[in-house]
This record gives structure tokens, C-alpha cells and sequence, in this order.
């Protein structure tokens, strides 16, 4: 079961022949970005007067959904020497992903 999302924000007067597509537009925008940041949730209201603006998002999850992000590597080549050893590639390749080297591991691409 999700959480509920609601947040009113204090306007100077809005006028009204502006709020439909303000209403519409917020609506796009939650949207966009809930997704975008994969976080699911259920449905979204916005409400308007000329003083307020309201959304309220219903079912929303407590976290991200879970994400698998492959970076592909310096070449196995220059990544390990003739011994085996890690080169300057597979440390720097490691460290800038915030990982161990003994975190790496290697897979077969094609490149057709």
C-alpha cells in the first residue's frame, strides 16, 4: 500500500482564466517526474483557486523500483596484464564507478 503525496502551495491571485492549463500542466509534470524517477504511484488530482494550488498524489511507493545500470569497461586487454594483474585502466575504470576492483567483472560483447 502506498503513501499519499500532498502538497499546497500559497499564490498571490492567480487569474482565473489561467488555471485550467496550470491545473493540467501541474498534472503533466508529477507525472513526468514521478515517473522519470521511477516511483510508482497510483493517481493524481490537482485542484486551483486563485490563491492556491493543490496536488495530490495517492499511492505513492516508499521507494525507487530497482534499477541495473551496466557500464561497459576498458577492453579485457588493456584492462589486465599478461599476469593478470589490474592496469592504471581497470583501477581508474573501478574507482570512478566507486567500486572494488574485485567488484569488476568481464563479459563477452559482440560487435558485429
Amino acid at each position: 500500500m502506498g503513501r499519499e503525496l500532498f502538497i499546497e502551495i500559497g499564490t498571490e491571485e492567480i487569474p482565473a482564466e489561467f488555471l485550467p492549463k496550470t491545473l493540467k500542466d501541474m498534472d503533466e509534470l508529477i507525472r513526468r517526474e514521478f515517473t522519470a524517477n521511477r516511483i510508482p504511484f497510483e493517481g493524481v488530482r490537482t485542484l486551483a483557486t486563485p490563491r492556491r494550488l493543490v496536488v495530490h498524489v495517492t499511492g505513492v511507493a516508499e521507494k525507487q523500483e530497482e534499477q541495473i545500470i551496466e557500464k561497459l569497461g576498458p577492453a579485457k586487454r588493456v584492462s589486465f596484464d599478461e599476469k593478470g594483474n589490474p592496469t592504471k585502466a581497470a583501477l581508474g575504470f573501478a574507482k570512478g564507478m566507486g567500486l572494488d576492483i574485485g567488484e569488476l567483472y568481464t563479459i563477452v560483447t559482440y560487435m558485429g
